[in-house]
């Protein structure tokens, strides 16, 4: 279990610290913690206790890190389907999809740097293409009403 431990320590330093995909200090404040502490857990001086895990996603929305707590079992993090369109119009409906797919392909790129997907870039890979997935359903949603489209200006 103290693998465990010291792995997620590991990630959080990677993304907290070393790559900066997160501010340390914000994700403390929004998690209602010292920034101490969290550093502290980053740094693997602490176990990062399980029942902190929801403020952790609440504060990153980053996905990875449920990935890494499901690891090894057979499930795997989708998020909550939106259902239906947002209305935002089908231009920029098209430029969800042109930014989800600029995220497979840089994640694809990325987990084929060391020549193997592994499982948690796998899990990844399929919840972009799922978020992709419903982007498509999104523009369809759009193309479904005309009346929408006209109405928003996007209509040419």
């Amino acid at each position: 279990m103290a693998a465990f431990y010291t792995s997620f320590a590991r990630l959080l330093y990677s993304k907290l610290i070393q790559h900066e995909q997160h501010s340390l200090k914000q994700v403390a404040f929004d998690m209602g913690m010292k920034l101490k502490s969290l550093y502290g857990y980053a740094e693997g001086r602490a176990h990062f206790p399980i029942d902190l895990v929801p403020l952790l996603i609440r504060a990153t929305r980053d996905p990875e890190f449920l990935d890494f707590i499901c690891q090894g079992t057979d499930f795997m993090v989708v998020p909550r389907p939106c259902g239906n369109s947002t209305g935002l119009g089908l231009e920029r409906e098209a430029m969800d999809i042109t930014v989800e797919n600029g995220e497979l392909h840089r994640h694809i790129r990325d987990g084929l740097a060391d020549g193997v997907i592994d499982d948690i870039e796998r899990k990844k890979l399929i919840r972009i293409c799922l978020k992709a997935q419903r982007e498509l359903q999104d523009v369809i949603n759009e193309l479904e009403h005309p009346e929408v489209i006209a109405s928003t200006g996007t209509g040419h």
